[in-house]
């Protein structure tokens, strides 16, 4: 899919994996680098910009988009490495919330 082109393969199992109830307070920005330890080195940058997107878009720096551009320069993967991060946590809000009103 359009997402397979940029962004990191493991990307998808950590940032469904931090919305795990137990999981969600290591995705604050201070600890995203914790919860992205165990991601192989070529997308670990990536996957922290979309754990942040989903959880503290604020807190993607200047110094993650520099990395995230070395291998990734377009504007449109960025866009969508965050839009990515962002539509996974609207997506689990909204199956939380159907499931608390069943």
């Amino acid at each position: 899919g359009m997402m397979s082109s940029c962004a990191p393969s493991t990307a998808p199992n950590a940032v469904h994996h931090a919305f795990e109830p137990v999981n969600v307070a290591k995705v604050l920005p201070w600890r995203a680098v914790d919860l992205v330890r165990d991601v192989p080195g070529a997308d670990r940058v990536g996957t922290r910009i979309a754990l942040l997107a989903a959880f503290a878009p604020g807190a993607i720096s200047p110094g993650d988009v520099a990395l995230w551009r070395l291998s990734h320069p377009a504007d449109a993967d960025l866009v969508r490495l965050v839009a990515y991060g962002a539509i996974t946590a609207t997506d689990h809000v909204a199956q939380a919330l159907a499931s608390a009103h069943l």
